[in-house]
């Protein structure tokens, strides 16, 4: 299914748009806007996220605070960080929240760091670590990303089983007002049911894991590729 035909569909659901009719360029556009307005939204809501993401970054030594969201997405939020040394040890960091890490006296005590506080600022999020590392260990980051909207009306939609229903019916239900409909209560009924499904699913999340570790610069506290 392309991201045209799920427009459609989702307008047939609530009468707008005729068996077999062909959506108009304007608003197959307008329903493509919609469509990438709820994704944003849905993806603030981590029991929409179908799988988490582990990255890796090489950490300088002395530098306290790095920006991420250059050479990748951007986290919502990062639920779980350890570091790993040069002998391959792993150490659990506690992620910490704005009120405990400004209340740390000495950010500038070097050592390996114990904590992680992260803010979630656009367009690109702020990672402090203290103590500041005193070693190039490796941080490892669990994170929560953005699902990724749709490119174009021809990009075809591919999600787990469940999510294509759960994005007709509440791609309807966000469309009614726009087409003066008034949403007939089953379909109502649907876009409840299915949400609730794909939250219930993900509740408990799977981890996806990249191949090896990312090399990476800090200039002007701005993540860049080491090439």
């Amino acid at each position: 299914m392309t991201v045209q035909e799920l427009i459609e569909s989702s307008l047939r659901t609530i009468g707008a748009l005729a068996k077999g009719e062909t959506l108009e360029s304007e608003d197959a556009n307008d329903g493509l806007e919609a469509l990438n307005m709820m994704v944003s939204t849905l993806s603030l809501d981590r029991n929409i996220i179908f799988a988490r993401t582990e990255e890796s970054f090489t950490l300088t030594v002395g530098e306290k605070a790095y920006s991420i969201g250059t050479n990748t997405t951007r986290p919502i939020k990062i639920e779980a960080a350890w570091i790993e040394d040069s002998e391959g040890y792993d150490k659990m960091l506690r992620i910490r929240t704005a009120d405990e890490y400004n209340d740390i006296s000495d950010k500038e005590l070097q050592s390996e760091p114990d904590y992680l506080y992260y803010d979630p600022q656009n367009p690109l999020g702020h990672i402090y670590l203290y103590p500041v590392p005193d070693e190039a260990d490796i941080l490892h980051t669990d994170s929560w990303k953005p699902m990724s909207s749709f490119a174009s009306l021809t990009t075809t939609v591919s999600f787990p089983p469940g999510y294509e229903e759960m994005f007709k019916y509440n791609l309807a239900r966000r469309l009614a007002p726009d087409y003066n409909r008034q949403l007939p209560p089953d379909v109502r009924e649907l876009a409840e049911e299915t949400l609730a499904a794909v939250k219930n699913v993900n509740v408990e999340i799977p981890t996806m894991k990249t191949d090896a570790p990312q090399n990476l610069n800090i200039v002007n506290n701005i993540y860049t590729d080491n090439q």
